[in-house]
């Protein structure tokens, strides 16, 4: 461990090294890439993110890069699960994290930086929050708007992470999709089955929304609990052009998902 790191390995709850095992080593965690992190140019591009000394792992067509998303929030009453992260949101991130640790700051702070850096924003974030909105996730938390959950108001009652917490490259480029892949590939089935299911472990109160047919098809794999899960509910990507149409055909289910889960917790 680098001295940038000492002394802050139990510092934050990290869902990556309380998952390790097999495939999934217990160093793809910031305690060991802080030092690495501090040193990286402060004007590095998107294009020159995806450096060697972040890759993690390999296999086949696919390759994992290391970004510094293990912030989590076990007492979130919402947690919101994407993909995986692409390309932007890796750069994004380490660039905030990476700023947050040349300046001394501490893991927590990096973490923080990285997280809020990087989460969802633009016509996706409008999009998710009015579908959540109107099947009622907002009435259910005492707010007027889920907006609030990305501002210092609320932020504590939400959560995010990715099917595939790290970034996942497919011969160079991001990973859009399709289940396929995740299953016959036993580094990203590994994600799924230890990083993913240890992360719902630490968010046990939290009302799980899967973005997109992949994320809900991992989650149904790995959840202990489906009835915490709201599925049906379209990816909010303004790419997805079918979103209007997937959501008034499963709107109904989704308030109806919505008000059970609000019933049992209240």
């Amino acid at each position: 461990m680098s001295d940038l790191a000492d002394g802050h390995a139990a510092t934050h709850l990290c869902p990556i090294r309380s998952a390790a095992g097999g495939l999934i080593a217990s160093s793809w965690c910031i305690d060991n890439f802080a030092e690495r992190l501090a040193k990286l140019p402060p004007k590095i591009t998107e294009s020159k993110i995806a450096r060697s000394d972040l890759l993690l792992a390999e296999e086949g067509d696919v390759s994992v890069y290391y970004v510094p998303f293990e912030r989590v929030n076990p007492m979130a009453k919402v947690l919101t699960i994407g993909l995986t992260p692409g390309r932007h949101q890796m750069w994004l991130a380490i660039k905030a994290a990476s700023k947050v640790l040349r300046h001394n700051g501490t893991i927590g702070d990096a973490l923080e930086a990285a997280s809020v850096s990087a989460s969802f924003a633009g016509p996706m974030r409008t999009n998710l929050v009015n579908m959540l909105d109107e099947i009622g996730v907002a009435e259910w938390l005492g707010l007027d708007t889920t907006c609030k959950l990305w501002t210092a108001e609320a932020s504590h009652l939400e959560d995010s992470t990715s099917v595939l917490l790290h970034p996942v490259f497919v011969r160079g480029e991001n990973y859009h999709g399709g289940y396929n892949l995740i299953a016959r590939t036993a580094l990203l089935s590994a994600y799924v089955d230890q990083v993913l299911a240890n992360y719902l472990r630490l968010v046990p109160d939290a009302l799980v929304i899967p973005l997109g047919k992949t994320v809900a098809e991992a989650v149904r794999r790995t959840c202990d609990d489906p009835a915490r899960v709201l599925f049906g509910l379209p990816h909010p990507s303004g790419a997805n052009g079918h979103r209007k149409i997937q959501f008034a055909e499963h709107r109904d289910s989704l308030i109806e998902q919505v008000e059970r889960w609000a019933a049992s917790h209240p």
